[in-house]
């Protein structure tokens, strides 16, 4: 009989490693339910070996560093209750965030600059098992008015060879329905103090996943490379008279991202908030939407203070 892996075939399992690089054993709740998983198995720097041969053709290579990519795709979603971490909370710790739980009210999230978090990943296709120890990686989300909200996590992992090993059996119970985002959702969207009608908006996390191979140390690592988090956001054009986000972009001026997804009360267990305080507008562009101007600005997220660029909130 043929053998056939087909794109249904396809697990994902994350678990928080106790100690960098150790991996773990996978339980039936560590699987995860993705929109889409993109596995990159062998990356790295391979060299070609100058041969002098006396004829034509391609040298033989050295692969000096090898380890693996992957991108997550998967839906923002609440827990369905205040004080409990949604189901892709793994997403946010392995992208240098920590989560701090206050009972009966909220999970908050920050930014952490030392003793980040690593997974342990499982990407099985059928039975054949890649193991992917180490995984660290940089968080972006997706808060558009398209359809859901999206949080997509982009990391590299230590190399292991792939080995035919069946999967455990998933349980998915933790996994809510996402809410949509739109008009009568989105129940805060404030930037630089004024209302906006937003169709787009993106963050994009402080860090992002390095390898590391030097003497006896291999190790992805997190870096920010002096480049930090940023934002895109495009809305309609308002009143040049009421505020003029031209002349804030002009003068280097400075405001804040308010997103609140869900109401208060009546949606508790699935609100999300996301709060950077203290942006610039970098550029700035008209673009036409459905016959409608609208602006999209782009900048950087800029700390007043350690790890204080932005906060998010599921409660």
């Amino acid at each position: 009989m043929t053998y056939i892996i087909r794109e249904e075939d396809v697990l994902l399992f994350l678990l928080k490693e106790a100690n960098y690089g150790l991996g773990g054993s996978f339980a039936a709740a560590d699987a995860m339910v993705a929109e889409s998983v993109t596995l990159r198995p062998l990356e790295g720097n391979k060299q070609r070996i100058h041969q002098v041969r006396g004829f034509k053709g391609a040298a033989r290579g050295s692969r000096s560093e090898t380890y693996v990519g992957i991108e997550i795709v998967m839906a923002l979603a609440g827990s369905g209750v205040v004080d409990q971490v949604p189901a892709h909370n793994l997403l946010y710790l392995g992208s240098s965030h920590n989560a701090t739980i206050t009972a009966t009210t909220s999970v908050l999230y920050a930014l952490v600059d030392a003793n980040e978090d690593s997974l342990y990943a499982g990407f099985f296709a059928l039975d054949t098992f890649h193991p992917l120890r180490g995984l660290r990686g940089g968080l972006s989300l997706q808060l558009g008015t398209d359809g859901i909200g999206r949080v997509v996590f982009n990391g590299i992992a230590l190399y292991d060879p792939p080995t035919k090993t069946a999967p455990p059996t998933p349980d998915f119970s933790a996994f809510q329905l996402p809410q949509d985002i739109n008009a009568s959702t989105v129940t805060e969207m404030l930037f630089f103090g004024q209302q906006v009608g937003m169709s787009a908006l993106e963050i994009t996390g402080r860090d992002t996943a390095q390898y590391l191979n030097v003497a006896n140390q291999e190790e992805v690592i997190q870096s920010s490379s002096g480049n930090g988090a940023g934002y895109s956001i495009t809305f309609r054009e308002g009143d040049v008279g009421v505020f003029n986000f031209f002349e804030a972009a002009k003068n280097n001026a400075t405001g804040a991202i308010a997103f609140q997804l869900g109401t208060d009360v009546t949606d508790a267990g699935h609100i999300f908030e996301f709060d950077a305080p203290n942006v610039e507008i970098d550029t700035i562009e008209r673009v036409n939407q459905q016959g409608v101007a609208f602006l999209r600005c782009s900048g950087p997220i800029v700390p007043t203070a350690k790890n204080n660029d932005y906060t998010f909130v599921h409660r």
